[in-house]
């Protein structure tokens, strides 16, 4: 009995030292971090010179609103340090013209713009089946907004992205004549069921 009680306390001495030993060694691998060097991040120079505002737009689409199909404009302001206002203009298939109310875009900030909900507040009939695109206007020297549209089928699960693109450069009639152009688009038309 006596010798086990000895072996009893040599270990737990053995323990003792061996934690005493071990647990500085654990807390040195837990050292807090050392942020490496650096040079700091200057700050963001202030705009000097004045922006002059250019009227510009892009345009994209097609847009489809009726009892299945909704239509969504999403908008993101690419300026990060200024607000831009974007106008949006709705055309119909039929060359009619609805402009909506303009967006303010905080710097950086999105939007979206529920183009049924837009045509229904302007007194066009909600659940009619209406289609065309869209103009996005705008004040600003360069192209301020990155814009696509969703047009969402939940009922048959179809959703089409389309993005929003510049105006080419302007030529002339006989300059259009000479050049050969070729347009992919998509289109969709509801047949008897």
């Amino acid at each position: 009995m006596g010798l086990h009680i000895g072996l009893n306390r040599i270990a737990r001495i053995a323990l003792g030292y061996a934690a005493g030993i071990l647990l500085p060694l654990l807390t040195l691998a837990q050292q807090s971090k050392i942020s490496a060097p650096h040079d700091p991040i200057a700050p963001r120079a202030k705009r000097t010179i004045p922006l002059v505002p250019v009227p510009g737009s892009i345009a994209g689409g097609p847009w489809i609103v009726d009892a299945h199909d909704e239509s969504i404009i999403y908008l993101k302001n690419v300026v990060e340090n200024a607000s831009v206002t974007i106008t949006p203009v709705l055309y119909l298939s039929n060359g009619t013209k609805y402009q909506l109310a303009p967006v303010q875009l905080a710097p950086s900030g999105i939007a979206k713009v529920d183009v049924g909900a837009s045509l229904e507040s302007m007194g066009v009939a909600p659940l009619a089946t209406l289609s065309g695109w869209v103009e996005l206007q705008y004040n600003w020297p360069w192209v301020p907004v990155c814009a696509f549209i969703r047009v969402v089928d939940v009922t048959r699960s179809l959703v089409f992205s389309f993005g929003f693109a510049a105006p080419g450069p302007l030529t002339s009639r006989a300059e259009k004549a000479t050049q050969s152009q070729v347009r992919e688009g998509m289109w969709w038309k509801q047949g008897r069921t």
